[in-house]
């Protein structure tokens, strides 16, 4: 009785697993797109276990690069979400309320984005 044909990982698969695993595609679904019919999660496991342990990381790196370089030339966005993220700083609200003599009420609210320690 013969059972299945012993898998040979190609390099396109390499490429296949690296790009699956590092945008967290589950491993059942890598291991079905391998292969003729697919192959199990242990032959997954045991031919590409490096690509499926440090693709995430890679990625994760790359992109952070990109916010990083982002930041580096004043893009507002990434250096908010840098100084939240990486330097702990967080938004507070601020609201200020005054009335001139006439009894009207001006109300101004706007966030400000801080150091931890110094958000009350």
């Amino acid at each position: 009785m013969a059972g299945r044909p012993k898998f040979e990982p190609t390099e396109v698969d390499r490429h296949l697993v690296k790009t699956m695993a590092r945008t967290g595609v589950p491993h059942t679904t890598i291991a079905r797109c391998l292969g003729k019919n697919g192959i199990d999660e242990k032959t997954l496991r045991r031919h590409f276990r490096r690509e499926l342990d440090v693709s995430a990381d890679i990625a994760n790196a790359m992109i952070a690069g990109v916010l990083y370089s982002a930041a580096l030339k004043g893009e507002p966005w990434a250096v908010c979400f840098w100084l939240k993220c990486q330097a702990g700083w967080k938004e507070k609200q601020q609201v200020e309320h005054s009335g001139p003599n006439d009894g009207g009420i001006t109300l101004v609210v706007r966030s400000v984005l801080q150091p931890a320690e110094e958000v009350e």
